[in-house]
């Protein structure tokens, strides 16, 4: 009896593991992605600072030409419009670039992607986008579709967790943003029209957090039917 090529082919598995230097981009953003225990639904988001560390020129570039390992060649940025294209996105652009990449941009398409943001002039301070913006910006031909455009306003969300400051504790949110409280009391109080929360921040999305308090805790107030929330130090 023939074997079956095509079933012996699929049920294939490789043992080896992929090398750190050989992940891609989007698979090291998912590594660093923190829970937010705030909604009762399973939110993650990226936490503030991780994207500078992570989109590098060098992780530009290798997602642009779709290689896991660089050449010095690939790193010659003389040549345009790949140097428009990097500098682009090395300066302005790190957020958009990795929520493209998120959406399963890659190579080719990846690069058309970011030169029509660049041309359009579309960086990080673009976002949040709405789906019917960004279909307007770029149309929903070669290299964007209607599931691209989808996936990229919904993924853009995981990198736009508000940051938090002692000074401003009054935080006016879209319904979409992801909280990162990384911790949240059971216990509610609710008043007429609001709900109070003690909830613990990532330390990451502090500017001044109080001294010798690794993650300080804060009360959170919630405003029935409005998009306002409120921040109270307990410490």
């Amino acid at each position: 009896m023939a074997p079956n090529v095509e079933a012996d082919y699929w049920a294939y598995i490789e043992d080896s593991p992929i090398e750190n230097e050989n992940r891609t981009l989007s698979d090291q953003v998912v590594d660093r992605y923190a829970r937010s225990k705030f909604d009762h639904e399973d939110k993650q988001f990226l936490p503030a600072g991780c994207i500078d560390e992570l989109v590098t020129v060098e992780a530009i570039i290798k997602e642009l030409a779709e290689k896991d390992h660089l050449i010095p060649e690939d790193l010659d940025l003389s040549k345009e419009p790949k140097k428009s294209v990097v500098n682009f996105i090395n300066e302005r652009a790190k957020t958009v670039f990795a929520v493209a990449v998120l959406s399963y941009l890659r190579g080719e398409h990846l690069g058309r992607a970011m030169y029509q943001f660049m041309v359009k002039e579309f960086d990080d301070t673009s976002l949040p986008v709405k789906e019917e913006d960004l279909v307007n910006l770029v149309g929903t031909k070669n290299p964007w579709s209607k599931t691209r455009i989808h996936n990229f306003c919904r993924e853009q969300w995981r990198f736009l967790a508000p940051i938090f400051s002692q000074q401003n504790f009054k935080i006016v949110l879209e319904p979409d943003h992801i909280l990162p409280f990384i911790k949240k009391s059971s216990s509610v109080k609710e008043g007429a029209f609001s709900q109070v929360y003690e909830v613990e921040i990532h330390p990451a999305h502090q500017v001044d957090p109080i001294r010798n308090v690794r993650s300080f805790q804060s009360l959170l107030k919630c405003i029935r039917s409005t998009a306002l929330i409120y921040l109270f130090s307990l410490g």
